[in-house]
């Protein structure tokens, strides 16, 4: 397994990554491969801490689906129970449509005004306002197709239906419980301990990845 995962990160030119293999609860494999930072030739380890991006969805959808056990939300309430001044076309959007990605919401990132505004510390409501005046792409429950204004949405219920920030609720919920001790929500500017570089690879060539600001992401 040891060699067949550095073969691996070799042929698809990762600079590196950590992985745990665990079955019944037993750890088989836990290390880092490659580098956590090029530049300065930091190796991978098993400590590593990543940017994990929209795995974070995984969270808004558990702690949903935790507030829904307990009755403080139904799955059918419309989205619009939990926005200021929503628009009425989002009206028969449902919690369940929206972590089903079946809300027909137009997703932010499919905006070309939005990737001119990436790397800027925009409001909510700007991002919002990227899509507010846009039809649904179809009706809700109708198809399938990937979402994230509609996670987005998720985050501002959380945080309404529990009266606190969206960071807060996830660690009472969800990190402390499961003793996820070194994942936070990501801050550029805040000091975390075994943070690893992101890159990308452009016409082959490894290279920093580009800065977008992640304050406005939930």
């Amino acid at each position: 397994m040891d060699e067949y995962i550095e073969n691996l990160r070799i042929a698809r030119s990762i600079p590196g990554f950590s992985i745990a293999v665990v079955k019944n609860g037993i750890p088989l494999l836990v290390k880092g491969y490659g580098l956590a930072n090029v530049e300065l030739s930091v190796p991978a380890t098993e400590n590593s801490v990543y940017e994990l991006a929209s795995v974070g969805k995984t969270f808004t959808a558990t702690a949903t689906m935790m507030l829904a056990e307990q009755n403080n939300i139904s799955l059918n309430d419309s989205i619009t129970d939990y926005l200021d001044n929503p628009p009425a076309a989002w009206q028969p959007v449902t919690l369940k449509h929206i972590l089903c990605h079946q809300s027909g919401i137009p997703s932010y990132t499919s905006v070309a005004e939005y990737w001119q505004k990436t790397r800027l510390d925009i409001s909510r409501q700007e991002i919002i306002a990227l899509v507010s005046e846009l039809p649904l792409m179809f009706s809700p429950g109708e198809y399938w197709s990937y979402d994230n204004t509609g996670y987005y949405l998720l985050g501002f219920m959380l945080e309404k239906v529990s009266g606190k920030p969206y960071e807060v609720l996830l660690k009472e919920l969800i990190f402390n419980p499961l003793e996820m001790n070194a994942t936070v929500i990501n801050d550029p500017a805040k000091i975390i301990k075994n943070r690893v570089a992101g890159y990308r690879l452009e016409k082959n060539t490894l290279q920093n990845k580009e800065y977008y600001s992640p304050i406005r992401f939930i």
